[in-house]
């Protein structure tokens, strides 16, 4: 009867699929449906260090979410985000998802910033915030890093991978270790 009426085998169809989403079978197969919405629920997350914790079974299992940059955004080109200081340098500010274990952040290995006329230019940081707010400040003036041809374009790149990568203070690494964080700017001359 199914093969003869095409109408019933779409009916049949529909009912199976609702019967099983209204089981949550997608979300959690048969009988841990239950178990795991109850962990989720009862999950505890904290806003300092993104970690989330689950107890299914009681065991308690922990992920911890990788350090991230907020500010300025990766992976594009702007010319903005960062400011000329009166007496020319350079200051780019740089905001964290989490604190930042500062050992692991070495200006011109795992920070660099790439200008016009230097490779490498070498900058001084601070840090603020319990070490997630970053300002870094070049040593030498804009008008020895640039060309101004007629613009300036330069760029910052945060290690994230082997071997240097930067590391929050719980351990985990920039991007999860899989990716370099990556800023191009550009100065309009």
């Amino acid at each position: 009867m199914l093969m003869t009426n095409s109408g019933q085998v779409t009916i049949l169809g529909l009912l199976i699929l609702i019967t099983f989403v209204n089981v949550g079978l997608i979300a959690y197969p048969f009988a841990w449906q239950g178990e795991a919405t109850t962990a989720l629920n009862n999950s505890k997350a904290s806003s300092i260090d993104g970690n989330r914790s689950v107890t299914p079974h009681g065991a308690n299992i922990s992920a911890t979410l990788p350090l991230l940059v907020l500010f300025p955004e990766a992976s594009q080109i702007s010319p903005t985000g960062f400011i000329t200081k009166a007496d020319g340098r350079l200051q780019i500010e740089v905001l964290f998802s989490k604190a930042v274990d500062t050992s692991t952040f070495i200006p011109g290995t795992s920070l660099i910033l790439a200008m016009e006329t230097n490779p490498n230019a070498t900058v001084t940081v601070k840090w603020d915030l319990n070490n997630r707010f970053l300002t870094i400040v070049t040593n030498d003036s804009l008008s020895s890093l640039c060309h101004f041809d007629p613009d300036c374009n330069f760029a910052l790149r945060l290690d994230g991978t082997a071997p240097n990568p930067i590391k929050a203070t719980d351990g985990s690494l920039l991007n999860g270790g899989f990716d370099n964080y990556w800023r191009g700017f550009v100065i309009i001359g």
